[in-house]
């Protein structure tokens, strides 16, 4: 009778300590999941951030080269003068209308949840 109570104490001190290993095992797992899904969040973020910050810094570009554009044109008209020569060039707006593009569709899956 002694030993069928020590046998069965044995096996219930066994079934405990594969319970409490198994549930460490699940809290470290889980822990490992929710900082790499931290990171992963982090890192996503900081990708949508950084294509926002081009976007923005080709938007004040495109206003840098207009008001330049402007402003010489409006200084020739003034004068009286046919627009002649600018220091803006056409090529220099579609080039930058071409990054501000490729930007834009680039940014549609980064900004999309």
């Amino acid at each position: 009778r002694r030993l069928a109570a020590l046998e069965t104490r044995f096996l219930l001190q066994v079934d405990d300590f594969r319970r409490r290993a198994r549930r460490k095992a699940l809290a470290s797992a889980i822990r490992a999941w929710h900082s790499q899904a931290a990171l992963a969040s982090e890192a996503a973020r900081m990708a949508r951030l950084k294509k926002v910050f081009a976007c923005w810094r080709l938007v004040a570009k495109e206003q840098v080269l207009l008001q330049r554009y402007l402003r010489e044109c409006s200084a020739e008209n003034f004068k009286g003068l046919p627009p002649s020569h600018t220091s803006v060039r056409p090529e220099d707006l579609e080039r930058l209308y071409r990054q501000m593009a490729e930007h834009r569709w680039d940014a549609v899956d980064v900004l999309s949840p």
